[in-house]
């Protein structure tokens, strides 16, 4: 659960809010001063910190000050009244990850915590493999059957210890980053770190993460920190979705790999480094290119080696085998006999359309293993929904319809709100049941219920 410090003198709206906020699962401490709130900061590690910008003694920029000093990775949002707009604007360039103003709306402040929440996993994950073990890769591990991951495996092997730009490219699910982690264990660079940067962090954060900054570079920027880049040196950084990315970091990528050198924000010289560098997307970047909306020269020098991984659906060979891995992973972390999988649930698992790829697959094993009382695995136990088609984005000829009759009232609003988080993550039931805060088998019992509305309705 997410952990957060309510800081507001306000004792009415701070309780009411704070209710809510514990409602939504948060963890909530509360507090009705900036010198009670920084106590409690030094005391603890939190998540989050909502703060109002107005208070006695010590204000909001006051808190967020203390708390980017005791823990920069706790993401700090300010309420403020409007008419002080401009103050709580500034104190986003401090630092601060966002602002509202008061009375705040509960679903925009929700929607603003998540975004925060995901700024501080991707920049998390981004450092993770820091202190993976430095191991070299056993291909051996890979599972596999079809002849596309066969030759994928065999350019891996021929290039991994190169110093060769490789560039990935599949759908989301694919397992890009598993590919990234098999080319550097393989290297001889396998004992330097493999740095993961996922490229959808804002441009602001990500220039600061990769180049790294020089004291007095920008408000809050009390050291000189390296970037990611330079903790890389030596090793190897996987610059994942660089789709992403701005104009403006994209020149600096370009130099990364043109020059070997980088320039940390606020610093006039340039520092030297030695990284090998693997790239991935979900998009079609060359098209992106021919649209003037990523630098054509970048995805010439990433394009060296260009690795496609084929979605699921289009090497379907791959299923079972997969499928009869996974079974074994979750069947020993969760202390059952592996079952087998039944001519039904293997029928199943061919004829559908994996929109999540590999990821999807592995999150429906997991559940069914779960669920299952016996050894055998069916399609009962299959927590995904073959009636419904999300491909490429696009929803099938069965699709769920929002604008009817009950649309104002509460069920309508629930059932609008689902399927637009439904169709946000193309069909992927695991990352829908997430951000909505349920489980999957409550997201699935409530989309056959939309079903059986849609069909009573015909």
């Amino acid at each position: 659960m997410i952990s957060l410090l309510l800081v507001d003198d306000n004792s009415s709206f701070r309780k009411a809010l704070a209710i809510f906020l514990k409602n939504k699962k948060f963890i909530v401490d509360q507090t009705e001063s900036g010198e009670e709130a920084i106590s409690k900061l030094k005391q603890k590690n939190f998540d989050l910190v909502l703060t109002d910008l107005k208070m006695e003694k010590k204000s909001g920029i006051d808190v967020l000050k203390e708390s980017k000093k005791i823990n920069p990775d706790t993401e700090v949002i300010l309420l403020t009244a409007f008419g002080s707009i401009p103050s709580a604007v500034e104190a986003v360039k401090m630092g601060a990850f966002d602002y509202l103003t008061k009375p705040c709306d509960n679903q925009k402040l929700l929607l603003v915590l998540e975004r925060a929440l995901d700024k501080k996993k991707l920049l998390s994950e981004a450092k993770s493999f820091m202190q993976k073990p430095k191991v070299r890769f056993d291909f051996s591990n890979i599972v596999y059957k079809s002849k596309s991951m066969k030759k994928i495996l065999k350019t891996i092997k021929k290039i991994a210890q190169t110093d060769i730009t490789v560039f990935i490219q599949g759908e989301s699910g694919t397992v890009k980053e598993f590919l990234a982690i098999a080319i550097h264990r393989n290297s001889l660079r396998f004992n330097k770190p493999l740095v993961v940067v996922n490229c959808s962090i804002p441009e602001t954060p990500l220039e600061s993460e990769l180049f790294g900054y020089v004291k007095g570079a920008f408000t809050g920027a009390f050291t000189d920190k390296k970037g990611m880049f330079e903790q890389a040196d030596g090793g190897t950084v996987f610059l994942d979705e660089i789709c992403d990315t701005s104009p403006a970091l994209q020149s600096g990528l370009l130099r990364v790999i043109q020059e070997k050198e980088l320039r940390r924000v606020g610093d006039n010289s340039y520092t030297r480094i030695d990284v090998r560098l693997i790239a991935a997307t979900n998009k079609d970047l060359l098209s992106l290119a021919k649209q003037g909306r990523f630098r054509e020269d970048l995805y010439y020098r990433l394009n060296v080696i260009p690795i496609y991984i084929p979605p699921l659906r289009e090497r379907k060979e791959d299923i079972i085998p997969l499928a009869e891995h996974f079974i074994k992973k979750y069947s020993q972390k969760l202390g059952k006999k592996p079952g087998q999988i039944t001519p039904q649930m293997e029928d199943t698992l061919l004829k559908y359309h994996w929109p999540g790829n590999v990821q999807e697959l592995e999150n429906a094993i997991e559940g069914s293993v779960a669920l299952a009382p016996s050894n055998k695995l069916d399609s009962s136990f299959l927590l995904i929904d073959t009636d419904i088609s999300f491909l490429k984005g696009v929803k099938s000829s069965w699709s769920f319809s929002v604008a009817d009759s009950s649309k104002d009232s509460l069920k309508g609003k629930e059932k609008e709100h689902i399927l637009s988080i439904l169709e946000k993550h193309r069909g992927n039931k695991s990352k829908t049941a997430k951000e909505l805060g349920i489980g999957r088998t409550t997201l699935y019992r409530k989309l056959k219920g939309f079903q059986n509305d849609e069909d009573v309705s015909k």
